[in-house]
């Protein structure tokens, strides 16, 4: 899951610039996109805590993880839907990636946590550290967002070759 949202979230980086130059935004412009993108997963990070608070994670995670499928049509190809492409709703998408995917980036990490623990404990029931526990969480959740960051971009540029936007 962990890499599939960060696949989603980076995939638009190699033709986003390509599609906001064509709806005719100048260059200069093009960056605002990925600061909104960025500004929501912060938003996005503090309501995912919120909403786990109020019910289950798993719940939580859908409910992204079905709010970034609805984000991503939003931003291309439009044309599945019959809709024409357009700055609002490319940003509107944008901005609905970038709060939906920090909603499941907020569920993972504690779920990766549970994860860890349960494996390190079946392993050896005396042994609990909690700073070997928590390198451990690190690394993995750092793995994942690393390889999505690579996949995305290679993902999407390939669609966009194949497919177009």
């Amino acid at each position: 899951m962990a890499i599939m949202t960060c696949i989603f979230e980076f995939y638009i980086d190699p033709i986003l610039g390509i599609q906001y130059t064509n709806l005719g935004v100048p260059v200069v412009n093009v960056g605002y996109a990925f600061a909104l993108l960025g500004g929501m997963f912060g938003l996005g990070s503090y309501f995912g805590g919120q909403l786990c608070h109020v019910l289950n994670r798993k719940y939580v995670m859908q409910i992204g993880l079905t709010l970034t499928g609805l984000s991503i049509l939003m931003i291309g190809p439009s044309e599945f839907l019959g809709l024409q492409p357009s700055v609002t709703q490319i940003l509107i998408g944008m901005a609905g990636v970038g709060f939906s995917t920090a909603v499941v980036w907020t569920v993972i990490h504690p779920e990766i946590t549970e994860g860890v623990e349960s494996d390190q404990s079946s392993k050896d029931k005396n042994f609990v550290s909690t700073d070997m526990i928590a390198d451990k969480v690190s690394a993995i959740y750092n793995m994942t967002f690393a390889m999505g960051s690579i996949l995305g971009p290679i993902i999407g540029g390939g669609l966009y070759d194949r497919l177009g936007f």
